[in-house]
């Protein structure tokens, strides 16, 4: 069997790959988690994930863009759809 290959055939796997990063990292932070029903303002996620700022400000800008979390000015919360999934709190 041939597969033809174009431009979005061969980019598909490397964005799965980094969306899969992205999503088993919130996992192991507890970002899901951390959030549950509120609504927290970016400075004070660091501070209970022990993490660098800047890096976690990438994280939550990815999770953001897959749809997983909302973002309202500085401050990030589960979405609708992710909350049921990944929260504990959220049942």
């Amino acid at each position: 069997m041939t597969h033809e290959w174009n431009s979005q055939a061969l980019l598909q796997p490397s964005s799965d790959y980094w969306h899969a990063c992205i999503l088993q990292t919130g996992v192991a932070f507890d970002i899901f988690f951390l959030l549950g029903k509120m609504t927290l303002p970016l400075p004070e996620i660091p501070q209970k994930t022990a993490s660098d700022n800047r890096s976690l400000k990438y994280l939550l800008n990815g999770l953001t863009a897959m749809g997983l979390l909302v973002k309202t000015g500085d401050s990030y919360n589960n979405s609708d759809s992710s909350a049921p999934k990944f929260n504990y709190n959220s049942h």
